[in-house]
């Protein structure tokens, strides 16, 4: 098992213990979680995306002007 595994795995026992171990509860919190950090992780792609295609248009530009100067 990973690291990550195991830390998802000790986060689920705790919960289980606390909550007097109710898996459909587990299960929809490890998906909310889950689907969160994955939500998160595509919207960092994304902008990470619009950035670098911002910059090279901006490159662009100034490749464009520097020419025509």
């Amino acid at each position: 098992m990973t690291l990550k595994g195991e830390f998802f795995a000790s986060i689920k026992n705790a919960w289980n213990e606390r909550n007097g171990g109710d898996p459909s509860l587990t299960l929809g919190v490890t998906v909310i979680l889950r689907m969160t950090k994955m939500l998160r992780v595509t919207v960092i792609l994304r902008v990470e995306e619009t950035l670098r295609v911002t910059e090279m248009l901006k490159l662009k530009d100034m490749l464009r002007s520097n020419v025509h100067h």
